[in-house]
């Protein structure tokens, strides 16, 4: 938790992938699946831009969680279940969903591409304490997320500054 003004104390939400999600990475020259509850710090994500070293890996406890199923997303190898604030990459966005983020705060773009939370996918929600796996990708700008492909998906990860306020446990 952390203060937005001397009166107001704000929590950040745990942000995150379900234990068995499969995160593509650079392991011994080779791409490679690599499960996220199995990621360290220094590995290397493939991202929309090339290889990226993880800077920071972690765990929380999520309220909620969403799954997203293969049938309905091809590009998935397996079901994706991801907390309700997590991001789908897409190249455009239809009115509809336009107008559910705007009503809920702002347009984000990473990597040209829109983000579009879970929660408005469609996805099937289920409510109950789970633990959930966060990375952030090194990077001078501690702000900046990037695209990186989980089961085959491509979804945001979280900022450095996020897994630093979060106060993810932190991964050995």
């Amino acid at each position: 938790m952390f203060a937005r003004s001397s009166n107001e104390v704000m929590s950040i939400p745990a942000v995150g992938f379900a234990v068995g999600t499969q995160i593509a990475c650079k392991v011994d020259g080779t791409e490679q699946q690599v499960l996220v509850q199995d990621l360290r710090k220094g590995m290397l994500v493939k991202t929309s831009l090339g290889f990226k070293a993880i800077d920071r890996v972690g765990s929380a406890t999520a309220m909620e969680v969403a799954t997203l199923s293969k049938e309905n997303h091809s590009e998935l190898s397996a079901d994706l279940t991801v907390t309700g604030n997590r991001c789908v990459l897409v190249d455009s966005l239809t009115e509809e969903q336009r107008a559910q983020i705007v009503a809920d705060g702002k347009i984000r773009v990473v990597e040209k591409k829109f983000c579009l939370p879970v929660s408005i996918t469609g996805a099937v929600v289920v409510q109950g304490e789970t633990t959930v796996y966060n990375f952030s990708l090194e990077h001078v700008d501690k702000l900046l997320s990037r695209g990186v492909y989980a089961n085959g998906l491509l979804v945001d990860h979280s900022c450095i500054l996020h897994m630093m306020m979060k106060g993810y446990a932190e991964l050995s």
